[in-house]
């Protein structure tokens, strides 16, 4: 009877201890993986392990600021640092336990959002009318310009944008620069944006092939009747190159002028390209006008040339001068002479005071070999002190002694005549050359 008691016993303590196995080791995290802005912060994850474990952190920009345990559970609380860069970063804490498969717990961190303008200096070419730029981040913005002649295609948003900037076109010599602002959350960005300056005007402003447009100068200058009132006579001619005008001003006749013929004024054009005035007198100028397309800059030197022939009832000593601004200056050097004559060109007979003057001048006539006036250049160069939105050169006779026979002028005649010439200029002799390719001209000077 004790011996079955004791096997029974036996098979009872063999049975609880089939009942009784170890516990299997473990080891497991409560995330894998965790995503985090760039701005950093803190993390906390739960290890449950009955294991003795190991911790290995990879970066260093991620740290365990504490851990709390409670009984096979650990939780840990990690601190990460900022992302600075725009590149998106990962690190890894990873757990190496006894007896069991390691684990990893990742942290993936994106990358910083760029914040403000892109670029913030942009400089572009004086005939350009846009640019654009770009709001950085993901955050509000708003943008203006306190310049009205600059319109952005966007003045606020939130995120990323491109924005288009329109405006005019440089039309200065000096670089525009304007500035746009933009703020993001509070925190102020700029744009700047620069026109760069015209460049140095250059080439051919105006010219007159006078050879080659006979026929628009014919019907464009020459007068149907003689002019009897002062002024233009509404005629002129236009500039075969550029832009630009050559006109003839006629002043009052006074009584002091015996009029010949009919010769008030009279504007016409000879059979190779010529324009010429009979009834030239003192008061009276020829103009030339260069338009440019815009303003021309202070500082600016032009260079201008023709070929003209004196009547030989004209005064022999004449004025060429530029404007500059709102005065009339000379285009070239000057000189002065005493003039005076005894007899009336009108009669013949002696004058009754006779006239004396002194004549400031910077264009005297010649003669050809046959006793009429010969063709001459006059050329130069003056530089404008003021801005200009035109260059005007004026020529005009300054004296009343007759050019060939020394009387006084006080008859308007056919041979009371000045001239812009086609024709070449004539030889150191007065001989003419028979050559009908010559301009008038105005040119930037190089």
């Amino acid at each position: 009877m004790k011996l079955k008691k004791l096997i029974l016993a036996g098979l009872a303590l063999l049975a609880l201890g089939s009942c009784q196995k170890e516990t299997e080791p473990f080891m497991m995290l409560s995330a894998k993986k965790v995503s985090v802005t760039a701005d950093g912060g803190a993390v906390s994850f739960d290890l449950s392990a009955n294991v003795y474990y190991r911790v290995l952190v990879d970066e260093n920009w991620m740290s365990i600021v504490d851990k709390t345990d409670a009984g096979d559970v650990t939780t840990y609380n990690l601190t990460i640092a900022p992302n600075t860069e725009t590149t998106p970063r990962e690190g890894t804490i990873r757990f190496i336990g006894d007896g069991v498969t390691p684990l990893k717990f990742i942290i993936s961190q994106a990358g910083v959002v760029p914040r403000g303008v892109n670029p913030s200096s942009i400089i572009v070419n004086p005939e350009a009318t846009s640019a654009k730029f770009t709001v950085l981040g993901d955050k509000p913005w708003s943008a203006s310009c306190a310049n009205p002649d600059y319109k952005l295609s966007s003045q606020s948003g939130i995120g990323e944008m491109e924005v288009n900037v329109t405006f005019p076109a440089n039309e200065e010599y000096t670089d525009k620069t304007t500035t746009i602002e933009v703020v993001i959350v509070g925190e102020k960005y700029t744009v700047s944006i620069t026109q760069k300056a015209l460049g140095k005007p250059q080439g051919i402003l105006a010219d007159w092939a006078l050879g080659q447009i006979k026929e628009s100068t014919t019907n464009y200058f020459v007068d149907s009747d003689l002019q009897t009132t002062p002024g233009t006579g509404n005629k002129y001619i236009p500039a075969s190159t550029g832009s630009g005008k050559i006109e003839y001003y006629a002043c009052e006749r006074t009584p002091d002028y015996t009029i010949k013929a009919g010769y008030n004024c009279k504007r016409l054009v000879g059979s190779n390209g010529d324009p010429y005035v009979e009834g030239t007198i003192v008061g009276d100028y020829w103009l030339v006008t260069g338009e440019y397309v815009r303003n021309i800059p202070a500082g600016t030197a032009i260079d201008f040339y023709f070929v003209t022939k004196f009547g030989t009832y004209v005064s022999n000593y004449w004025l060429v001068e530029y404007l500059d601004g709102s005065a009339w200056k000379p285009a070239l050097q000057t000189s002065t002479i005493n003039e005076s004559a005894t007899i009336s060109g009108a009669t013949g007979l002696p004058l009754a005071t006779p006239y004396s003057a002194q004549i400031t001048y910077n264009v005297a006539g010649t003669l050809d070999n046959t006793g009429n006036g010969a063709y001459h250049a006059v050329q130069g160069k003056f530089t404008i002190s003021a801005p200009m939105k035109s260059i005007k050169l004026r020529f005009k006779p300054m004296g009343r002694v007759g050019f060939k026979d020394g009387r006084y002028i006080d008859y308007i005649s056919q041979s009371c005549q000045s001239r812009f010439s086609a024709q070449h200029i004539s030889n150191p002799d007065g001989t003419p050359v028979k050559e009908y390719n010559e301009h008038v001209t105005l040119k930037f000077a190089e």
